[in-house]
């Protein structure tokens, strides 16, 4: 048997469960996009990869990409990461 979501209930998932979840697992992106050596970050295990700083890019826009699609209630594939940002830390920071 379901029960309707009331607006307390929605209040207490949000605020109390999901949010505290999606901070640790920014926090958690952030360490392993700054763990990424710049000196490394053309690494590609294959010709055909991306390359390390390729995917600490992707890893970034990708969530900010989630969190903008869950406050504006819109999908948008346009990159919001700026060109700029060269290095993984300068990544992370952003």
């Amino acid at each position: 048997m379901s029960r309707p979501l009331t607006p307390e209930h929605a209040e207490f998932w949000l605020q109390d469960v999901l949010l505290g979840t999606m901070k640790n697992e920014s926090r958690t992106t952030k360490k392993v996009l700054e763990a990424v050596p710049a000196d490394k970050a053309e690494y590609r295990p294959d010709p055909v990869s991306k390359s390390a700083n390729e995917l600490v890019r992707h890893i970034a826009a990708a969530e900010m990409r989630f969190m903008e699609t869950t406050i504006n209630a819109l999908f948008s594939a346009a990159s919001t990461l700026p060109d700029a940002l060269k290095t993984p830390a300068e990544v992370a920071t952003w």
